[in-house]
């Protein structure tokens, strides 16, 4: 195998290939065709994940980014159109479902601000209460990596809060 890739001045990477091989035992016959493959989209892809913290995001929303970057590493190399664009489509729809983390603090945040504690058990208030001062502090002292656990356990209170009995 033998090839290079080349920038264009618009942007567009060539990937020069040529393949050779043996056509009869009694004579070797070489063959050069050069593939050229636009890897711009891919490329563009991969550096936009570069750009990115991952560490802004939830885990399940990162995990396929994640997986579709490294696959679009070894993509880039490749010298087939339809291969380097599906691992484009593959990135750039993996990066559309990124979720930010503070984002779903922030949302826990105003749903909590918007309930009503009188219409709710002591106990189960009390829960729902600790759950949205644990993200708060998360969020007050930027602890990305703990509002995951975080925004679940919020959730989980909420679910669990209990109506007081009418009386």
């Amino acid at each position: 195998q033998i090839g290079g890739t080349y920038s264009l001045a618009s942007g567009t990477e060539l990937v020069m290939g040529c393949a050779s091989w043996e056509a009869s035992t009694a004579r070797a016959m070489s063959v050069c065709d050069p593939v050229c493959v636009d890897v711009t989209n891919l490329s563009n892809g991969i550096s936009a994940v570069g750009a990115l913290n991952g560490e802004e995001y939830t885990a399940n929303s990162w995990a396929p980014v994640a997986k579709a970057n490294e696959k679009a590493g070894y993509s880039i190399n490749l010298t087939n159109q339809e291969l380097i664009d599906y691992a484009s489509i593959q990135l750039n729809t993996s990066m559309s479902g990124l979720v930010k983390r503070m984002d779903i603090a922030d949302a826990n945040i105003a749903d909590f601000n918007a309930a009503n504690s009188a219409l709710y058990t002591v106990d189960s208030w009390a829960a729902y209460q600790s759950a949205y001062d644990a993200i708060v502090e998360a969020k007050n002292t930027n602890n990305l990596a703990a509002l995951d656990a975080l925004n679940d356990a919020y959730v989980t209170a909420k679910n669990e809060l209990v109506l007081k009995p009418d009386d």
